[in-house]
């Protein structure tokens, strides 16, 4: 008998186990069927007593509480949605690592780049000389045009090229690097220009030049000297040529 009221026979608190409140609280998924034939009954069974329909209410309001926090939990257990992933191919770029020997040692050719940011930058600053190829371009010619405009020189041992291979970088480009055999004097370099604001905020736009100076390394030099990512182009290239 319930402590609810006169309600006849019924065991009006029985129902907090059978429609699984308290710790059971998942179990009223169980038997849609049987909690809503009991309602019914309760309902019937119950016409006339104020308290017990009160406590009817009483009854549905805490399924529903429980109902909401159950789904609650369930929403908070549930991993958040992750949209697909979609393999987005970065920005090329496209350089020539030129290469010469000097008796038993190989020697490379890196720059370091111009402007104000990079003027007292010097380990993890040189670079192979590199650029964005155009839209439609081949990269090979984007590399030679780039190894041009940066250095003023004309990479010669047209067809002599090995291709290096393609090195993500940490700026999510691609960089595409072929290995060609050449020479050349860093004290007859010279390079394009590009425009920047100097001083930050000054309102004056001054010019510099994209690579400020080239030098011969050999691959421990030049293992200290290049940017972090592209080491892996210096380690490939020595590998490669023994």
């Amino acid at each position: 008998m319930s402590g609810y009221g006169n309600c006849g026979t019924i065991a009006v608190s029985r129902t907090d186990a059978e429609l699984g409140y308290g710790a059971g609280v998942q179990s009223k998924f169980a038997s849609a069927a049987v909690r809503g034939e009991y309602e019914r009954q309760l309902q019937q069974r119950l016409a006339g007593h104020a308290f017990a329909r009160f406590h009817l209410d009483l009854l549905t309001t805490k399924r529903r509480l429980a109902f909401d926090a159950l789904s609650g939990m369930r929403l908070a257990q549930k991993p958040a949605h992750r949209p697909r992933e979609v393999a987005v191919t970065g920005t090329v770029s496209a350089g020539l690592l030129l290469h010469r020997q000097r008796g038993s040692r190989t020697e490379v050719f890196l720059v370091h780049p111009g402007g104000p940011y990079w003027a007292n930058k010097d380990e993890g600053a040189w670079s192979v000389p590199k650029g964005l190829v155009k839209a439609q371009e081949d990269e090979l010619a984007g590399a030679r045009r780039e190894f041009k405009e940066e250095t003023g020189f004309d990479a010669e041992g047209r067809g002599s090229e090995h291709d290096l291979g393609i090195f993500p970088q940490p700026s999510g480009k691609r960089l595409h690097i072929w290995a060609i055999r050449g020479d050349c004097s860093p004290a007859d370099l010279r390079s394009n220009l590009f425009e920047m604001e100097w001083p930050p905020k000054s309102g004056r736009m001054q010019r510099f030049p994209e690579v400020d100076r080239g030098a011969w390394f050999d691959r421990e030099q030049a293992l200290l000297k290049i940017a972090k990512g592209q080491r892996p182009i210096i380690e490939k290239f020595y590998a490669e040529s023994g």
